[in-house]
């Protein structure tokens, strides 16, 4: 499996959260942004970018994006977690609602400067 922008992974490891890639690595020197999803009402209060099942299909409820608890992943170290079970790939997510997480990174207070720039 290639890693790529929109590319989207369930951890195995409890809670359990999907993970998606917000930049493209070829871009970047093989780095990307990853972020995670969340139960809206959870212990991440932040509301920047709120996803419902009408947004993504393999959601069971109201997700917000944890821009505070991001990533920067490597291409490598990710496949190989992959290989390993320790995530699964999933759907990608559709373009509006990629289109929608990264426009909210964008403006994020939890995005870094340096994590920015790694969004296209």
């Amino acid at each position: 499996m290639s890693v790529e922008l929109g590319t989207t992974l369930r951890c195995y490891y409890p809670p359990r959260h999907i993970w998606i890639v917000l930049s493209k690595p070829e871009q970047n020197d093989g780095k990307f942004l990853f972020v995670n999803l969340t139960t809206v009402g959870g212990s991440c209060q932040e509301r920047a970018c709120v996803l419902t099942p009408a947004d993504y299909s393999d959601l069971d409820g109201d997700s917000t994006v944890a821009y505070s608890r991001s990533h920067v992943g490597n291409v490598s170290a990710l496949e190989e977690a992959i290989q390993k079970g320790l995530f699964t790939p999933l759907n990608p997510l559709p373009g509006a609602a990629l289109t929608k997480v990264i426009e909210a990174a964008k403006t994020s207070p939890h995005v870094s400067a340096v994590k920015r720039a790694l969004l296209p």
